[in-house]
C-alpha cells in the first residue's frame, strides 16, 4: 500500500530511533510522515474502490486508504462527476465507524481502516450542497473569508519564499495599489500564487533572471485576469 507519490519515508535517523523504541516493529511496514492527498473535479465513484491493474495483476489502493493517518482533501466539492449526496452515501458508514469495505473485481470484499481526516472544500454556499440531513453529517463548517490587504501581502511574501524567488519587498504593496485599490477586483487567497506562477512562466519562456519585477507582475496580471474593458479592437 506504500505509494511513493503520496508517502514520504522518515529519514534513517528517525527510523533507527523508532526501531529502538519499538523492538517488535514488523519489518514489512515502513514509517512515513502523515500523508496529505488531494483530489478535485476528477473524482469519480470508481476511484473510491480498489482499481485493478491487469498488466501488473495488482490492485491500486483507494485515495482514502492511502491517506490513512493523514489528511484527504476533496477540493472543489460538488464539482465532481458524482453528486455530493452520492459521495456522502458512499462514506457515511466509514465516517461513523472508521471502517471501510473495499471490493475486489471478483465481488469479494475486504475490511480496511478508514482513519483519514476528510476535508471538503467548496466555494459554493452550503445550502447548495445538500439538504439539512446531509449538512448535519459534516460536523464542522469553517468559512474562509477573503484576505485583507495585510493577509494578501503576507501570502505574497510566503509564496515567494516557498519557491525561492527574489522580489522587491514593496512589490505586494505595488500590486495592491495598481491592480486592486483602483478596481473592483476582490482579494483572493489564491491570487498571489496564481499570478506569480504566470510571472515565472514568462521568465522561463523569455530566459529572464529569476527575479520578480513590477513589469513582469503587470504582464502576469494582464494575462491572468480578463480586463473589464477587453475588446477585439
Amino acid at each position: 500500500m506504500f505509494d511513493p507519490l503520496h508517502h514520504s519515508r522518515v529519514d534513517a535517523d528517525e527510523v533507527s530511533v523508532a526501531r529502538t523504541e519499538e523492538p517488535e516493529h514488523d519489518q514489512r511496514w515502513t514509517k512515513c510522515r502523515r500523508p496529505f492527498l488531494t483530489t478535485g473535479g476528477e473524482l469519480t465513484m470508481d476511484m473510491l474502490d480498489l482499481m485493478y491493474i491487469p498488466g501488473a495483476k495488482i490492485y491500486d489502493a483507494t485515495y482514502q486508504m492511502k491517506a490513512n493517518n493523514g489528511i484527504y482533501l476533496v477540493d472543489d466539492f460538488s464539482r465532481q462527476q458524482i453528486t455530493p449526496t452520492e459521495l456522502l452515501n458512499r462514506w457515511v458508514y466509514p465516517l461513523d465507524t472508521n471502517i471501510d469495505f473495499l471490493r475486489f473485481r471478483t465481488g469479494a470484499k475486504i475490511q480496511v481502516p478508514f482513519e483519514c481526516f476528510i476535508i471538503f472544500s467548496s466555494n459554493l454556499n452550503p445550502s447548495e450542497l445538500g439538504d439539512e440531513a446531509f449538512l448535519r453529517r459534516l460536523e464542522y463548517k469553517l468559512f474562509m473569508r477573503n484576505p485583507g490587504e495585510e493577509g494578501f501581502v503576507n501570502i505574497f511574501h510566503q509564496y515567494c519564499g516557498q519557491i525561492k524567488i527574489e522580489h522587491p519587498q514593496d512589490l505586494p504593496e505595488y500590486v495592491l495599489d495598481s491592480h486592486y485599490r483602483k478596481s473592483t477586483r476582490k482579494l483572493r487567497r489564491c491570487h498571489p500564487r496564481d499570478v506569480i506562477r504566470v510571472a515565472v512562466d514568462l521568465m522561463n519562456f523569455e530566459s529572464r533572471p529569476c527575479r520578480l519585477t513590477r513589469e513582469l507582475i503587470d504582464r502576469a496580471l494582464e494575462l491572468k485576469f480578463v480586463s473589464e474593458n477587453f475588446t477585439d479592437e
